[in-house]
């Protein structure tokens, strides 16, 4: 199984910490194929929306030497891809945001009408089984609330599985999800 994880260590704390240290043991023990791509080290620049990915080079950021390339490539070509962020405000970190909102070559610029809301069609065949796993100290019930909302659901289909976290019993439960995941039940 392909494996890729985009993670934001900018705002750690312990249980992401956990987290992080467990998926990675669990990767190593099964022995998969597995990516790792840290963002908070890097510079990722924000879609400029010039559609380039679209029309100049379908299904590429026209942006070059670019890791978001190079994550979007590895994206399509995963079987796995989990993206553990940060909580802030109810949303993914900046950089994170960054990241999703670069994923644009990813779909058709063309609309369809879906269980009652416009999205843009999906441009391949095959996308891979995709977990998002949110983590913060102290957070609210509407920070919480917020992140499933804009996350999952009729906002966002990209994920298959949404967690949100701020304990180790928490950790525990999505560290479970995961492994069964990589038992190869995705």
């Amino acid at each position: 199984m392909k494996v890729m994880i985009v993670y934001d260590i900018e705002n750690e704390i312990m249980c992401s910490k956990k987290i992080n240290n467990s998926i990675l043991s669990m990767l190593l023990k099964y022995k998969h194929n597995v990516e790792l791509f840290n963002i908070s080290k890097e510079n990722i620049k924000t879609c400029d929306g010039c559609v380039g990915c679209w029309i100049k080079t379908p299904g590429e950021c026209v942006k070059k030497n670019d890791l978001l390339n190079k994550i979007n490539n590895n994206l399509i070509n995963s079987d796995l891809v989990i993206f553990i962020t940060a909580i802030i405000f109810g949303q993914y970190s900046s950089v994170m945001k960054n990241v999703i909102d670069r994923f644009i070559p990813n779909v058709l610029p063309f609309f369809v009408k879906r269980n009652g809301i416009m999205i843009h069609p999906e441009r391949y065949n095959k996308y891979p089984f995709q977990i998002l796993i949110g983590y913060g100290d102290d957070l609210t019930n509407e920070e919480k609330d917020t992140f499933i909302t804009l996350t999952s659901g009729k906002y966002n289909k990209s994920f298959n599985k949404v967690f949100v976290t701020d304990t180790f019993n928490e950790c525990e439960y999505i560290l479970n999800e995961i492994r069964y995941c990589l038992e190869g039940a995705v």
